[in-house]
């Protein structure tokens, strides 16, 4: 066998040799603090239409609801 063939051939088994295996890596991030949100007054809230009122709530509940998701995927706890 040729010099040539030789390093193909073992340039071909180590390629595959090495198997089509996924290694997951978990990075050790520290988790972000949650950010401080403005609050509404009561004059604001009072000036706001039902409908942004409904909306401005709606909003937080989902924002809220992501962040847990996120926080879960991510292996960080709540405290964190």
């Amino acid at each position: 066998m040729k010099t040539g063939n030789v390093l193909k051939l073992a340039a071909f088994v180590l390629i595959f040799a090495t198997g089509c295996e996924t290694i997951t890596v978990q990075p050790e991030l520290p988790c972000p603090s949650r950010p401080l949100l403005e609050a509404f007054t009561i004059e604001e809230i009072q000036s706001m239409t039902d409908e942004a009122k409904r909306k401005a709530a709606q909003n937080q509940i989902i924002l809220k609801a992501h962040i847990k998701k996120l926080e879960t995927r991510a292996g960080c706890d709540e405290g964190s």
